[in-house]
């Protein structure tokens, strides 16, 4: 019977507790009874009369007495000596000799094997870990600094082979109320595996997060907070692989950013997007200029330059909001909208699994703010030039966005539909506001299972972006991909055939294959079946794959996406060994990330074997 197990069957902890405490455990490498103790789980006599029976139990004491012990002692129906006797004497205790053995072991609990001292390095680092689970932390630290001290000696001083020592003192001069000991431990990890591996490796992004772990502890924010941006900008680098990551660090930098109670100032769109690094101050400066010479919006210039998606826009639409209220700091929102980037998921997506933000509700209060302001600018301007003015288009165009964020979809249709009918009274209207409103509004109409009325919407986008020289753009690329599926769907598979390659051939264009989701390879299979054009698939499949090996921002996982779907088009087709030949080409691919998917890995294997 394991500590963690007698806490939660004495009622000490809940299963929620265990699990945070175990995760944080085997996190930063501390004993679970240190971790309850840190995080004040449970009162200390308490702690100290489970630590107790988890002993016993160890030295042989039946589970069930142990827990007996435990319970009546907690009780107040005694002291645990007095109560540990009378259960080991009493008509369902122990035979005299194992009796007397567990009164002595509780009583000495504090004695230790000084042998450990000519112990192997191997032995010596388990020792250690003991006596922390133990709680003698003296003779752990003679165990750890006798280790370093051979290691230092064998390996020298800047091996990471010294990384999980170092971390091990650091972790328990943290325990023992040594912060600024532990601060020069995590400190001079972070060190060696900077000059070790470069400040862009995924093992410096772990240290960064162990010294700012320790500076947060001491509530010195703002140092926590440069070196959490730190950690992520290191994982940014292995996005997607590495979100999980990406998004620990996020909810630490929300956490800073609350106890800095950082100004609410209302950042614009352009100064995030160049803090994010995605747009240059060159770029930025070129669209503010364009902006006034053309009485334009921002947002408007940049989508006519095809300088950010429609996705992106509507992003920082929340993002403002969320700075504004002080939910986020300026230098956390910019560093969540390029990691949604680079993992090729929505910026509201990353953020509600990252426990940041709530999923949208219609009376959300920085949401429901964000759409206040939008519709009183809506109304002030709509008094001062008109109904039918541009600007109008543009105003309504960000109400109908906000509504769709917080999930009222018949309002936000109502106001693209409003954008719509203002761009539609002038031709020259922006084109590339028309073509979002009608994206937006064709993509309403899929969700609400209209897909009659959504088709004629999409195929009026993308005419709009053809006619603007615009359709070579990922907004393009997701219209192309959702006309098709519309069209597999409607089983017109002559024409989803020429949407699915005009996508295809468009994703790698722009570089962007790893926004084709399963969902459009699984129809792009069927449909090459069902209209005999298998070679062509294959063909595809193949230039594909060999475009995304070129590609910078497609890594592993993408790959092994396509070398799986291929692997099943071969399999459908009967082309056992072929289809093996991809599967293993995926399984290698998966291999080399740095979290794969168990259940995807799983599912892969079984395919292989099944191909023999």
């Amino acid at each position: 019977m394991r500590l963690g197990e007698i806490l939660l069957e004495s009622g000490i902890i809940t299963d929620r507790q265990l699990e945070y405490a175990l995760e944080y455990s085997h996190t930063k490498l501390i004993p679970l009874g240190q971790v309850v103790k840190l995080l004040k789980l449970a009162n200390p006599e308490d702690l100290n009369y489970c630590t107790r029976t988890y002993r016993l139990i160890l030295h042989g004491m039946p589970a069930p007495l142990a827990m007996l012990v435990l319970i009546e002692a907690r009780s107040g129906n005694g002291a645990f000596d007095q109560v540990l006797v009378d259960k080991l004497s009493g008509p369902d205790g122990v035979d005299d000799e194992l009796r007397d053995a567990l009164l002595q072991q509780d009583r000495d609990k504090d004695s230790h094997d000084v042998l450990w001292l000519e112990s192997p390095s191997h032995e010596l680092l388990s020792k250690g870990d003991r006596f922390f689970e133990e709680e003698k932390f003296d003779l752990a630290e003679q165990c750890y600094e006798s280790l370093l001290h051979r290691m230092e000696a064998n390996e020298g001083e800047w091996s990471d082979a010294l990384s999980p020592v170092l971390r091990r003192l650091a972790n328990l001069a943290m325990v023992s109320e040594r912060t600024e000991q532990a601060e020069e431990l995590y400190a001079r990890i972070l060190e060696i595996k900077t000059t070790v591996y470069g400040r862009q490796h995924i093992d410096v992004a772990s240290a960064y997060e162990d010294l700012a772990d320790l500076y947060y502890a001491q509530k010195d924010f703002q140092r926590a907070e440069n070196l959490f941006l730190l950690a992520s900008s290191v994982h940014e680098d292995y996005l997607p692989s590495s979100l999980a990551d990406f998004v620990s660090c996020l909810k630490k930098l929300l956490s800073c950013s609350k106890e800095l109670e950082q100004t609410r100032e209302h950042k614009k769109i352009g100064t995030l997007l160049t803090e994010a690094g995605l747009l240059t101050e060159e770029q930025l400066l070129r669209a503010l200029r364009i902006g006034k010479q053309e009485n334009l919006p921002l947002g408007a210039v940049l989508r006519q330059e095809n300088l950010i998606d429609e996705q992106a826009l509507q992003s920082f639409l929340e993002v403002q909001a969320l700075i504004a209220e002080g939910i986020l700091s300026g230098e956390a929102a910019a560093r969540a909208y390029k990691g949604s980037v680079l993992a090729g998921i929505p910026l509201k997506k990353l953020l509600q699994d990252a426990g940041l933000l709530d999923r949208p509700q219609s009376g959300d209060k920085n949401l429901r703010l964000a759409l206040i302001n939008a519709l009183d600018d809506l109304i002030a301007i709509e008094s001062k030039l008109g109904p039918q003015h541009p600007d109008v288009a543009v105003k309504a165009y960000a109400v109908g966005a906000l509504h769709e964020v917080q999930g009222n979809l018949l309002d936000a249709e109502n106001f693209y539909r409003r954008t719509l009918n203002i761009c539609n009274l002038d031709k020259k209207n922006d084109s590339a506001l028309c073509a979002s409103a009608s994206h937006k509004l064709g993509l309403i109409l899929l969700e609400s299972n209209r897909p009659l009325q959504a088709e004629p919407l999409l195929m009026e986008a993308l005419d709009l972006l053809q006619a603007s020289a615009k359709a070579e753009s990922l907004e393009g690329l997701e219209i192309l991909q959702k006309l098709a599926l519309l069209h597999h769907d409607q089983q017109n598979y002559a024409m989803c055939w020429n949407l699915f390659t005009s996508s295809l051939a468009l994703a790698a264009k722009l570089n962007a294959v790893d926004r084709i989701n399963l969902q459009f390879l699984e129809a792009f299979n069927h449909c090459a079946t069902e209209i005999q054009r298998e070679a062509d698939a294959e063909t595809i499949y193949i230039q594909t794959i060999r475009a995304m090996r070129k590609a910078v921002r497609c890594d592993d996982e993408v790959v092994a996406r396509f070398n799986s779907k291929l692997g099943d088009f071969y399999r459908d087709l009967g082309k056992r060994s072929k289809a093996r030949a991809q599967y293993e080409i995926a399984l290698k691919l998966l291999w080399r990330t740095t979290n794969p998917d168990q259940d995807v890995l799983k599912a892969l294997e079984i395919k292989m074997i099944e191909m023999r």
